[in-house]
């Protein structure tokens, strides 16, 4: 649980980063910069609940793989971006995908345990 914890830590931080390489190659100034970034937490408050409401009916093993996998894939697709509406539309995929990894992970180990 730690490494993921970590893992979305470097994710949310790796946007300051780019910054500097985003403002030069697509263009994004520093208002569209910190939209991009309220993106992501919008997304990640807005989808939360429906992927806990979604991890008891599809099970949390096949869950959190796609959680997962869809968390890599819109990490990756952030260096596809070529302009403001496209990093806006990954940040607010990843929110998305990662607002329900936690819980999931939480439901595994709640389920491997018990109470």
């Amino acid at each position: 649980l730690w490494a993921v914890a970590l893992v979305a830590y470097i994710d949310r931080s790796a946007l300051a980063y780019a910054a500097a390489p985003l403002r030069a190659h697509a263009g994004i100034g520093d208002a569209q910069y910190g939209v991009a970034a309220s993106v992501f937490f919008a997304a990640y408050v807005a989808f939360e609940v429906p992927a806990n409401l979604c991890l008891p009916r599809v099970g949390a093993p096949r869950w959190l793989a796609l959680l997962l996998v869809g968390w890599g894939a819109a990490a990756a697709a952030t260096a596809a971006v070529s302009s403001a509406r496209d990093l806006y539309a990954v940040r607010l995929v990843l929110g998305a995908f990662e607002a329900g990894a936690f819980p999931a992970i939480a439901y595994t180990i709640h389920d491997w345990y018990g109470p």
